[in-house]
C-alpha cells in the first residue's frame, strides 16, 4: 500500500487518502503516514519532511473534525450506515462508553492510536455533543505525537520499507508509550503551574488579611 500512495510522487493522494480515513473509510492511516516521508526524501523537488508532517497533520485534523460534526449533526442513526454498522458493534460501543466514563475527554487522545475504535469514538463524541475544543484538543495532541513519528520512518528508512511495515506492526505501541508520556509531561507542568497559582493567590489573599487587620 505504501507503494501505492509513493507511485505518484505527490502529496495530495496522501492527503485524499488522509481525509478519506478520518471519514471512517477503512484505509489504515499509517502507510499513508509512511508514504508522504517517502516522498519528502525522494528529491531536492520535493516537499521537506516538516512540511510533509504539517501537511499530514492538518489532513488528519480534517478528516477527523469533518466526521465529528456529521455525527454531531445526523446523531445516532448514522452508526446504522453501512459504512459504519461493522465498527460500531454493541460490543465496541459499550467498551467506548466506558472508555469515555472512565477517562472523559482524553479517550479522545488514546483512540488516535487505536485504528480499530478511532472512528467510532469520534462519532460517539460528536453524537454525545462533546464541546468542539475539547475534542480538537485532545485530537491535536494524539496527532502531534503519531504524525512526526510514523511521517519519520519513511523518511529516514525510505530503501527498506519492507522493515517499516514490520514495525509498524509494533509501532503503535511505542506511540502509545511515547503518547502517554508527553501527557503525563503535560499534564504535570499544568497541575504545577495551578497549584504555584494557587499559592500565589493563597499569599496575596494572607496579605490583605494582614493589611485589614492594621
Amino acid at each position: 500500500m505504501i507503494e501505492w500512495f509513493t507511485s505518484g510522487g505527490s502529496l495530495v493522494l496522501v492527503v485524499v487518502g488522509l481525509l478519506a480515513a478520518g471519514l471512517g473509510v477503512p484505509f489504515p492511516e499509517d502507510p499513508m503516514l509512511v508514504a508522504a516521508g517517502v516522498i519528502a526524501g525522494g528529491s531536492e523537488d520535493q516537499p521537506t519532511l516538516l512540511t510533509a508532517i504539517l501537511v499530514c497533520f492538518w489532513a488528519v485534523l480534517a478528516g477527523d473534525t469533518t466526521l465529528y460534526w456529521i455525527a454531531r449533526r445526523v446523531g445516532g442513526p448514522i452508526l446504522e450506515r453501512p459504512m459504519f454498522r461493522k465498527i460500531a458493534t454493541p460490543e465496541r460501543r459499550e467498551k467506548v462508553r466506558k472508555q469515555f466514563e472512565e477517562r472523559g475527554s482524553a479517550t479522545i487522545f488514546f483512540a488516535r492510536h487505536v485504528a480499530g475504535l478511532r472512528a467510532l469514538v469520534f462519532i460517539l463524541a460528536g453524537i454525545e455533543k462533546m464541546p468542539y475544543r475539547k475534542f480538537i484538543a485532545w485530537d491535536a495532541l494524539g496527532a502531534l505525537v503519531s504524525v512526526p513519528v510514523v511521517c519519520s520512518l519513511g523518511y529516514f528508512f525510505r530503501s527498506n520499507l519492507d522493515k517499516v511495515e514490520e514495525w509498524l506492526s509494533q509501532a503503535h505501541n511505542v506511540i502509545l508509550l511515547l503518547a502517554v508520556t508527553a501527557l503525563g509531561i503535560w499534564l504535570y507542568r499544568r497541575w504545577k503551574a495551578k497549584r504555584a497559582e494557587d499559592a500565589e493567590r493563597s499569599g496575596s489573599a494572607a496579605t490583605s488579611s494582614l493589611e485589614d487587620g492594621e
